[in-house]
């Protein structure tokens, strides 16, 4: 999603801030999921993936949300 967020963006339509009927959106997606991509033993639901020792991973949509949001956490991690 996040690449598909960098990819389709445009001027005047930025797809990293577009809002859900409940207010959430990829900006708020990832501020949710940072901390445990930061450090995955904060965890705190049942590991429900047979390869959980491997996610979450550093991937690139941390750098791409870090660059649309301004946000140097994702950049750095």
């Amino acid at each position: 999603m996040g690449v598909a967020a960098h990819v389709l963006s445009v001027q005047g339509r930025d797809l990293w801030t577009v809002r859900n009927a409940k207010g959430a959106g990829l900006d708020t997606a990832m501020a949710f999921h940072f901390p445990f991509i930061e450090d995955k033993s904060r965890w705190p639901y049942r590991r429900d993936v047979a390869a959980f020792d491997l996610f979450p991973v550093r991937m690139p949509a941390l750098l791409l949300a870090g660059l649309a949001l301004r946000e140097p956490r994702y950049i750095d991690l």
